[in-house]
């Protein structure tokens, strides 16, 4: 019921949800949650002057200027220990531009980037504070959308008959406070801000100025030629002793860990436990050494803190455990209450964002939850578990190893894709590249290949030489051009990309173009996709909220503008630039693409040598009337283009031909209209407007304006629309390069729609008609793997005998030809829902 997007219940009223921390866990619910704004009114409380949690970083240390303690953990040199190809957000990836551990200016510059894409930040109140959070001790059901999924209602209310709750904050800077009540309340304020103490006998003995813990470390210069003892051997202890030693003097890890094994910075020393601190200030190891360090530096981890929950809120918290939560999320006594974020040891954006959607899927009934006693048992069977294998308490929400089973099962209990195998490879590659190269593995840099595969394209010594580089044209800046363009810059300096756009402006066939005096593209506010913005986007770029179920053209041009500058694409692109021939040269060993191209602005001509080539020109459209190209230009418009004014008021419009545009037209003209005539091959249609007539077939369009039917009658109109539909045109193609191309609007033969099988360096985008931009992902990333000599592509001839031959052939079965090219890609398979659309066909105009 899910991946059919069935809504059964329209919403009677909202939900009114609390969002504690606007960090990245806090962001994501908040992306989530805010979907369906008729069904969840959200609001998000950060107590700091900015959202992003602890990856904003403060020169500052203890209490900040409005007397709160600082949370912010951030130092200064700090690069994230994981890669950003397996960082982001399923839904938002970062600028491929970028290198594979990126600081944490580029990490908080992310945040905000996703905020902004998501429309989160009108519902974010910087400088609050929440004080206390209570049950009001009423029971209260929200009508939520999915009350009818389960059956009984016995059924349905079990998981959201629930208290609401009283949430009291505080302006910092006004000192005000303000009491509201809440329906849901979602837990995002992070566990890197309550330093855990270290309890180590005659710690009192060592001055206390000189101890720090590393959520107050922040810059390498303070401890210019000290000698500085690290305790703790985690990912931060780590990060610190490599950071630290490059203005310390000495530097000594001290560890019950086994020690690191790869070669280190000769000034780094490692040893065992610490004992005591002895009455002179020395210290004592359990090895009988001593050191005198001039700082401590404590690497031992953090506390959960909440000090705004009441007692009644049916949570308790002790030794770094947090009970009973369900999967770690759920308040098993007062479901409407939610944690994010709370597991240690994980790949924090992805699984934030497998925990907000499922909350998101729970509180708007989509999916149930177990009763109270049983959520309570499943804790308790968690924790038996773990004090089993000897676990102590103090790692209740460790996951570690556990994380991908955890992962797979939250995404099956919210009904959401899981993550790409692939994560899991490079995250367990990761690990062992820290444990052999613990100062260099931050300087490796990885690209994902598809669902399963990556690869490692430099490490801390250069180029690792798995790759060819190549050089990539790409024609045409629309949709599947500016697709190619993001997937080439994933490999670095291994593919280098050029975009040639005719006109000014990115979006292709969404954008305003002029040819020949005829108006090809204006932006149209009541033209909308076919396919809801939910499986029509980029599989790593969702569209915004704001975009609605069913975008228009202007909100689908403004994705593209955002996925265009959230990736780098502009600088790839050459404006005014027109491709005049495309031919086949031989460059030694291989055959290289000579592309001839004129620069608009400037009246030249010039010439580039490419490897491969990427020709993802839109269609044009068809004039398929004998004497339309006569009639005044100003009156005719391409249904695609055509602006819905008061220009054909009380007119009579002639729309020819039948496409997935017509009904929107004949709709939207005919409540303008004095008379629309419809021409088409296919029968009418019953309940048309009654000004509405229609005809079997324009045989001309005579002198006069007048439309001559086959039927020997005629009609003069005023205006007409043209949906005939699209055809292919490629101009700079002559066909001695292995395709026939154009004929009856057939390219052929593409080898899956896509190669052209005599030359396979060159690769045809958005042939297929009626698909969603996930196909262009698809596609891009099957002829860069085959390109890159990471996967082969049949003989010529298998290829040519295996053509379907028309590019837009009804005849195709789209959801088997996904889930074909998905494999061949190794991409993520398609949604069921896609599946399902693309195979039913089911859009209601």
């Amino acid at each position: 019921k899910i991946d059919s997007l069935c809504i059964k219940k329209a919403m009677d009223g909202v939900a009114k949800v609390c969002v504690i921390g606007a960090g990245a866990a806090g962001l994501c619910a908040a992306r989530h949650l805010s979907r369906l704004p008729k069904l969840f009114e959200v609001s998000v409380f950060e107590q700091t002057d900015s959202i992003g949690g602890t990856w904003v970083y403060t020169p500052h240390t203890g209490i900040s200027k409005d007397g709160l303690p600082i949370h912010q953990s951030m130092y200064k040199n700090l690069r994230t220990n994981l890669p950003k190809e397996i960082m982001a957000f399923p839904d938002f990836h970062f600028d491929p531009h970028l290198p594979s551990f990126i600081h944490h200016t580029e990490m908080l510059n992310y945040l905000k980037q996703y905020a902004v894409h998501f429309s989160l930040m009108p519902i974010v109140q910087i400088n609050t504070v929440v004080t206390s959070v209570k049950p009001t001790g009423t029971s209260h059901h929200i009508p939520l959308i999915g009350d009818d999924f389960y059956g009984t209602c016995e059924q349905t209310r079990r998981g959201f008959s629930f208290d609401q709750w009283k949430v009291t904050t505080q302006n910092v800077v006004t000192k005000s406070f303000k009491t509201e009540i809440y329906d849901a309340v979602l837990i995002c304020n992070g566990h890197y801000s309550t330093p855990f103490t270290m309890d180590v006998p005659g710690l009192e003995h060592f001055p206390s100025s000189k101890i720090l813990h590393s959520h107050s470390y922040r810059d390498p210069e303070l401890f210019q030629d000290q000698v500085v003892l690290v305790v703790g051997a985690g990912s931060s202890g780590k990060d610190i002793i490599l950071d630290v030693s490059t203005k310390a003097a000495h530097v000594v890890l001290s560890s019950r860990k086994v020690p690191i094994s790869c070669p280190l910075p000769s000034n780094i020393e490692q040893r065992g436990e610490v004992e005591q601190i002895l009455p002179s200030g020395a210290v004592l190891f359990k090895d009988g050494r001593t050191l005198s360090p001039d700082t401590i530096i404590i690497c031992n981890g953090y506390d959960f803190d909440f000090p705004f929950l009441d007692d009644d809120c049916g949570i308790s918290i002790g030794g770094r455990m947090i009970y009973p939560l369900f999967k770690h999320i759920f308040n098993s006594a007062n479901p409407s209450m939610a944690f994010l974020g709370v597991n240690i040891t994980v790949l924090p954006f992805p699984y934030f964002d497998l925990q907000a959607r499922w909350v998101f899927s729970v509180w708007a009934g989509f999916r149930k939850l177990p009763s109270a006693k049983e959520m309570v048992a499943d804790c308790d069977q968690d924790w038996e578990k773990r004090q089993a294998a000897g676990i102590p308490r103090r790692y209740a929400h460790v996951l570690r190893a556990m994380q991908w089973d955890y992962y797979h099962e939250v995404a099956v209990m919210g009904a959401n894709q899981p993550l790409d195998h692939v994560i899991q490879k490079l995250y367990d590659t990761v690990y062992q590249y820290r444990v052999t190269d613990l100062w260099g593995y931050k300087d490796y840099r990885f690209a994902v290949t598809g669902y399963s595969s990556f690869l490692l394209l430099s490490d801390s010594t250069g180029p690792t030489g798995v790759l060819n580089k190549i050089k990539v044209a790409v024609i045409g800046a629309g949709v599947s051009g500016l697709c190619a363009a993001r997937h080439c810059c994933k490999f670095g300096d291994h593919v280098s990309v050029i975009v040639y756009e005719q006109g000014t402006e990115i979006c292709g066939k969404l954008a305003s173009a002029v040819c020949n005096g005829l108006t090809l593209n204006k932006k149209c506010e009541n033209f909308r996709s076919a396919l809801p913005c939910d499986l029509m986007g980029f599989q790593d770029f969702a569209f915004p909220p704001n975009a609605g179920s069913f975008p228009c053209q202007s909100q689908v041009t403004k994705y593209l503008e955002a996925y265009s500058r959230q990736y780098g694409l502009l600088q790839h692109v050459k404006f005014n630039h027109v491709v005049d021939h495309v031919s086949l040269q031989e460059s030694g060993a291989k055959h290289r693409w000579l592309v001839k191209v004129t620069d608009l602005a400037n009246q030249t001509l010039s010439c580039e040598e490419f490897d491969c080539i990427f020709i993802s020109t839109e269609c044009f459209c068809a004039l398929p009337v004998e004497g339309l190209d006569q009639f005044p230009l100003e009156h005719v418009a391409l249904s695609h283009a055509h602006l819905w004014t008061d220009n054909y008021k009380n007119k009579v419009i002639l729309v020819l031909g039948s496409n997935s545009t017509t009904f929107v037209t004949l709709r939207e003209v005919a409540s303008i209209a004095k008379e629309v005539i419809w021409c088409s091959r296919q029968p009418s249609v019953r309940d048309l407007p009654d000004n509405v007539s229609h005809r079997p077939h324009v045989a001309r369009i005579g002198d006069g304006q007048m439309a001559c039917f086959s039927d020997g009658t005629s009609r003069k109109v005023d205006d007409i629309i043209v949906c005939a539909g699209l055809k292919h045109t490629f101009p700079f193609l002559d066909g001695s390069n292995g395709c026939n191309l154009v004929s009856e609007d057939e390219v052929k033969p593409l080898y899956k729609l896509t190669f052209n099988p005599c030359q396979s360096t060159m690769a045809f985008l958005g042939a297929a008609m009626d698909t969603s931009f996930a196909y262009c992902d698809m596609q891009v990333m099957w002829a860069l793997r085959v390109w890159l000599g990471q996967q082969p592509l049949p003989q010529t001839s298998e290829m040519i005998a295996d053509c379907k031959g028309s590019s837009n052939d009804d005849g195709i079965d789209l959801a088997s030809f996904y889930k074909e090219l998905a494999q061949y890609s190794n991409t993520r398979p398609p949604t069921p829902a896609l599946l399902s659309m693309l195979r039913e066909k089911v859009i209601e105009l």
